[in-house]
């Protein structure tokens, strides 16, 4: 019961990040009639690239898990998890610095980059991947909700039960933004708008804040111990 409270609620988080859905957003506001297999095969290959991820994360936790523990719990395993913590906090503050915001105003940037891909010619397969690898280090919630599932008395196949829910409901406002596309057409066009302004406008601050407060867990859990 507590996977089944928690597993969504980490999957509605997912579903805000970039590959979820500032990138189909982009795909539904393309003038014209909206292109479904497109939009489908995009959502289709991200849900399918975080589910073959959290597959090969819950078979090596049986075994890499203690490990991971036990070389955590070392002096050296202490100091490499403090010195990431304190490059995450670096590189969150680069990705939100000054230098960062007026280079988003002026069309550069991460989402810049993205944006790229939507008038390019590379598959959604492939954009959809290449969004998945860029956001996999930074998508927490997912951590969390792998970490959960291993850790619970979860059987293997409802383990890849729960995983492929997971991975379900992390694309189903994108779907549901489709859905009112398919069938209000440009009516929607305003609120597509809206969501694309604000990922924009917050969405490489948002990532920043994650990186960040990552970085400062580990600070925080690894500082006292270091040498110890």
């Amino acid at each position: 019961m507590e996977l089944l409270l928690a597993l969504p609620a980490l999957a509605l988080a997912d579903s805000l990040s970039y590959g979820t859905l500032t990138i189909p957003v982009w795909l539904l506001l393309e003038p014209g009639r909206v292109r479904g297999r497109r939009v489908f095969t995009y959502l289709l290959t991200i849900a399918a690239f975080y589910f073959a991820i959290g597959l090969g994360l819950l078979w090596s936790a049986g075994w890499l898990l203690p490990f991971a523990i036990d070389a955590a719990e070392s002096p050296a395993g202490h100091l490499v998890l403090l010195v990431t913590g304190i490059a995450l906090v670096i590189w969150s503050f680069a990705l939100d610095s000054k230098g960062a915001k007026a280079k988003r105003a002026n069309g550069g940037g991460l989402m810049a980059k993205l944006g790229k891909w939507r008038t390019s010619d590379k598959p959604v397969a492939t954009v959809a991947v290449a969004a998945g690898l860029i956001e996999l280090l930074t998508m927490l919630p997912y951590l969390v909700g792998i970490g959960l599932i291993s850790s619970s008395d979860a059987s293997p196949a409802t383990s890849i039960g729960l995983l492929a829910g997971y991975c379900l409901v992390m694309v189903l406002p994108a779907l549901a933004l489709f859905g009112l596309r398919a069938a209000l057409g440009s009516r929607v066009e305003g609120l597509l708008d809206r969501i694309n302004a604000w990922m924009l406008k917050h969405g490489e601050s948002a990532l920043s804040w994650v990186v960040g407060i990552l970085g400062v867990v580990l600070i925080v859990n690894n500082l006292n111990l270091v040498g110890n």
